[in-house]
C-alpha cells in the first residue's frame, strides 16, 4: 500500500474517517455513527425508504429547505449539497482540539495551523502517530522476529521453562465476626494431633472345623423369610375392560356412502385397484 502524501485535499478525507460520535438526525431515528462517512453511508439507507404514496422522495433532515424531490438521486444530491456540507468535520491533526469546522473550512485551518505537516507523508492514516485514528481498517505492523542462535541446541533447552518456586502463603485467620456455614468452617479448621486410641483386646474367634467328621455332622443353618415386596406393576399386562364395556356400534355413514363402496367394490373385483 503506497503512503498518503498530506495535502489540503487529503486532510480532508483522512478528516471523514476520524472516528467519533455522529448522531443521525433524519426524523425519529436514534442511531449514532462513528464519523462522517459512515453519516453519508447512513442517508442513503434512509433515501432508499422515504418514497411517499405519491411517489415523490421526501428530506426528513431538519431545517431542509427543500424537502420533496422527483427522485432517488436527486434526493441524494439535495442531502450532500445542502446538509453533509454543512456537518462539523474534526480536525484530523492528533491533539488539535479545533471544533465547529465545516468541511469547506478544513483546508483553510490547515493551511492557518499546520502547514509544516503538508507534503509529509503517512503509511497508514488510520494508524499513525501524527493523526487521529479512524475507522478504516488497516494493516498491522508486524515485527521481524530475531534469527535463531547459530549451532545445535538440545530440544530440553528449548522446550523447558524455568522451575520457579512458589512461596507458601500463610491463611490469615478469620474473625468470629465473619461467620461462615457449618460446612466451610469445618473445612478452614486446623488439623489437631490427636493421639490414636489404644485397641481393645478381643479373643480369638473359634476356628472354623471343615473336617470331614463335622462336614457329616452337619451345620447349623437359619431360614428367614424374604420379606414382603410391593407387587410391581406389570406393564405387560392388558389394562382392564370397561365395566359395563362399550357397545359395538356401526358408525352412521355419510350421503351416497353405499353407491360409493359398491363402486369401490366393482373396481377391486376388475383389478383395477
Amino acid at each position: 500500500m503506497p503512503d498518503t502524501v498530506l495535502s489540503a485535499d487529503s486532510m480532508v478525507d483522512i478528516a471523514k474517517n476520524v472516528l467519533g460520535k455522529v448522531p443521525c438526525k433524519w426524523g425519529e431515528c436514534k442511531f449514532v455513527l462513528n464519523s462522517w462517512n459512515m453519516v453519508q453511508e447512513h442517508h442513503r439507507y434512509h433515501c432508499n425508504k422515504s418514497q411517499d404514496r405519491d411517489g415523490k422522495w421526501i428530506c426528513k433532515l431538519p431545517g431542509c429547505a427543500g424537502r420533496v424531490h422527483a427522485s432517488r438521486e436527486a434526493l441524494q444530491s439535495h442531502i450532500n449539497l445542502s446538509h453533509m456540507s454543512r456537518l462539523i468535520l474534526p480536525c484530523p491533526i492528533r491533539g488539535c482540539e479545533q471544533s465547529g469546522i465545516r468541511v469547506a473550512q478544513l483546508p483553510m485551518h490547515i493551511h492557518n495551523v499546520h502547514l509544516e505537516l503538508l507534503g509529509s507523508s503517512v503509511a497508514n492514516p488510520s494508524n499513525s502517530a501524527i493523526l487521529k485514528p479512524g475507522y478504516a481498517p488497516f494493516r498491522p505492523h508486524l515485527e521481524i522476529p530475531p534469527p535463531l542462535p547459530d549451532g545445535e541446541r538440545s530440544l530440553l533447552e528449548i522446550n523447558c521453562l524455568p522451575v520457579r518456586g512458589c512461596p507458601h502463603k500463610r491463611r490469615r485467620a478469620r474473625s468470629p465476626s465473619q461467620s461462615r456455614g457449618r460446612k466451610w468452617s469445618r473445612l478452614d479448621a486446623q488439623d489437631e494431633e490427636e493421639s490414636e486410641p489404644e485397641a481393645a483386646e478381643l479373643d480369638d474367634l473359634p476356628t472354623f472345623d471343615r473336617s470331614e467328621e463335622a462336614r457329616k455332622k452337619g451345620y447349623n443353618t437359619i431360614y428367614r423369610r424374604k420379606p414382603p415386596e410391593a407387587a410391581a406393576s406389570k406393564l405387560s399386562q392388558a389394562h382392564r375392560m370397561v365395566d359395563p364395556p362399550p357397545p359395538d356400534e356401526q358408525p352412521p355413514t355419510s350421503i351416497h356412502f353405499e353407491t360409493f363402496a359398491r363402486m369401490v367394490d366393482q373396481l377391486a373385483a376388475n383389478g383395477r385397484l
